[in-house]
Formats: structure tokens, sequence, C-alpha cells
């Protein structure tokens, strides 16, 4: 069995960096998450990425730290989230914290659903090495004016 520890100082003896970012974001997960699926808003930290709406087509993401696949994301400013307005039918959509290892960032996202009569949530991606989606919320988005309804912490 191998036994790690970290971090320490320098780069000579013991369990010695430097550390890749896998080792930070399995590190991490380890400390906070036991599996993918128990990842996300860290609570008690400030607003803890509340999302808000006042029912017009405007959404808001609170200040709040989060743990996505093992990389800690943290947000000391509200997010604006601006939707697009349906066409034909009404939408419900998602808002993610995604992490991208491509851009190397975890960012608040809106994934746009699909306009149906009855419409359903768009789903996440979790690829581990490439996208990384943390639910924070969904909402049903109206056609015309684009007002917001049933908008429901995840």
């Amino acid at each position: 069995m191998t036994e790690i520890s970290r971090p320490w100082g320098g780069t000579a003896t013991g369990d010695k960096g430097p550390y890749s970012d896998d080792n930070w974001t399995d590190a991490w997960s380890g400390l906070f998450a036991r599996t993918g699926a128990n990842v996300g808003v860290l609570r008690g930290a400030a607003n803890e990425l509340i999302v808000t709406s006042s029912g017009d087509n405007a959404i808001s993401v609170n200040t709040g730290e989060a743990l996505v696949d093992g990389t800690w994301y943290q947000s000391d400013a509200a997010t604006a989230v601006t939707p697009g307005i349906p066409s034909s039918d009404p939408r419900i959509d998602r808002i993610v914290l995604r992490k991208s290892w491509s851009a190397q960032t975890v960012r608040v996202t809106r994934i746009e659903g699909t306009e149906a009569g009855s419409p359903s949530a768009p789903s996440l991606t979790q690829t581990d090495g490439t996208t990384w989606d943390i639910p924070l919320a969904q909402y049903q988005i109206a056609t015309g004016a684009g007002a917001i309804s049933s908008l429901t912490d995840q």
C-alpha cells in the first residue's frame, strides 16, 4: 500500500512537491467528496451560490464557494445570467458551475434546454478530464416577454 501526505515544502525528501493539478484535485475530492455526485456548493461559504430571479428575464447567482470535480471555485460578486427568450414554446434551462479542462476554469454557465409544449431539463455533462457540470438551479422560461417561473434550487 502506498501512503501519501501533502503538502510539504521543498522538492528533495519525503512526500515532497511539486504537485500536479491532478494531485490536488484528487486530494480535494478525497477530503470533501467521496463520489462525483457529492461535489458541489460548500455550505456556509458567503451566500452559498443561491440562484434568484425577480420573475423577469434576469437571473442572479449569489456569492459562494464550491468544489467541482476536485477543483475549488469561489465567487465574491453576484453573477448575472440572461437567458434567451424562447420563440415558440416554453423551455427549461439549467444554471450550473461548469469545469472545463480545455479552458482550465470553473464558471457559472447556462445550459439551454429545448423548447417544447412540456419541456424537460437539459442533461448535465460529467466527463472527467473534459467537462464537469454541478447543477445550481433550473427554471422554466416562457415565450414572449421571457418570464421566469418554477425556479428550483438544485
